[in-house]
């Protein structure tokens, strides 16, 4: 039988999505848990001897559809700082940010099939603490994912949390759109949002092997 690692023509097909994104994922640092519980964003000199469990508790602040099975790995794209074995900055360091800024990065994460999942990631302070906003999505189209993370974000900073968490749930029901076309959302919190392809990356992927083999 051939498998992904014996066949050389194998081409892995590109799931289809029928929504805007795959699901959406608010975390936070593991550590902060346990300082941060009750969202005040206070760290006391009597948290930072906390009870060792507190610190394994789920990093997720807010997941949606809250049934998709979030990629365990994200914490460690999102804060890459955190789990570095040889970080040698303190803890509190840690929790007191300087950067103000948002930032937007993305990444991919590839399974043993082969199959791509891209993530889209905005990492900003809010409450005093470091947050990180991920879209997971098969699809390679920044430009649209970004916007999506933009918005979302800024409410989140603007202490609209409840808002945010909202708009990502108004807008993923909707189908994105094609090359040259523009969706146009209502919500009740950013009003009408729009979205338009400016490029369409959402072509199946072919295996350069293949490529090579057709063309003798």
């Amino acid at each position: 039988m051939k498998s992904l690692f014996t066949d050389p023509y194998h081409v892995t097909p590109q799931r289809q999505l029928s929504t805007l994104y795959d699901y959406v994922v608010h975390i936070l640092p593991e550590q902060e848990i346990g300082y941060f519980a009750n969202g005040n964003g206070c760290l006391s000199s009597l948290n930072l001897n906390v009870n060792p469990q507190i610190t394994t508790a789920t990093s997720v602040r807010f997941k949606y559809p809250s049934d998709a099975n979030d990629e365990s790995s994200l914490k460690y794209f999102c804060f890459p700082d955190q789990h570095d074995s040889n970080n040698n900055r303190d803890i509190s360091s840690f929790l007191s940010p300087m950067k103000s800024k948002s930032e937007y990065f993305r990444f991919t994460l590839t399974d043993m099939r082969g199959i791509r999942q891209h993530v889209y990631c905005s990492r900003f302070v809010h409450k005093g603490i470091l947050n990180a906003l991920c879209i997971i999505s098969p699809y390679d189209m920044i430009d649209i994912y970004e916007k999506i993370l933009s918005t979302a974000t800024q409410l989140f900073i603007s202490y609209k949390d409840e808002d945010a968490k909202l708009f990502l749930k108004e807008i993923y029901p909707h189908r994105l759109p094609s090359c040259g076309d523009t969706i146009h959302i209502q919500t009740s919190t950013v009003g009408l949002f729009s979205l338009k392809c400016e490029y369409d990356r959402r072509k199946q992927l072919i295996d350069s092997v293949t490529l090579l083999g057709l063309s003798t």
